[in-house]
């Protein structure tokens, strides 16, 4: 049972580890003068709204789907559950926010 908890944990700490990654690495390329093409220089909200979102959830994919596939292979099922957890964590705070934001735009 004890070992349970810590594989759930384990997996659940990875995921957002590796979410901290990508966004610590992801934010100062996205945070610079962003241009659109018509010259509108975008805001911080905007730039956090219309590129770290849809970002982190197509990042998440392209590390998750191998970890599961290692975890996987190497019969870890209970790390395997945690990133699983972690992950859905992570898309549950992201449509929130992302619903929040759209709400205050309007």
């Amino acid at each position: 049972r004890r070992n349970e908890v810590l594989g759930l944990l384990t997996g659940i700490v990875l995921i957002l580890v590796l979410n901290l990654i990508v966004i610590s690495i992801a934010y100062p390329i996205f945070t610079g003068n962003l241009i659109r093409h018509d010259g509108y220089r975008m805001n911080l909200y905007e730039q956090i709204l219309f590129i770290a979102f849809p970002f982190i959830s197509i990042f998440q994919i392209i590390y998750v789907v191998p970890i599961l596939g290692i975890l996987k292979l190497i019969q870890q099922p209970e790390i395997f559950k945690g990133v699983l957890i972690g992950v859905v964590i992570t898309f549950f705070l992201n449509c929130a926010c992302f619903v929040s934001f759209f709400a205050g735009a309007f």
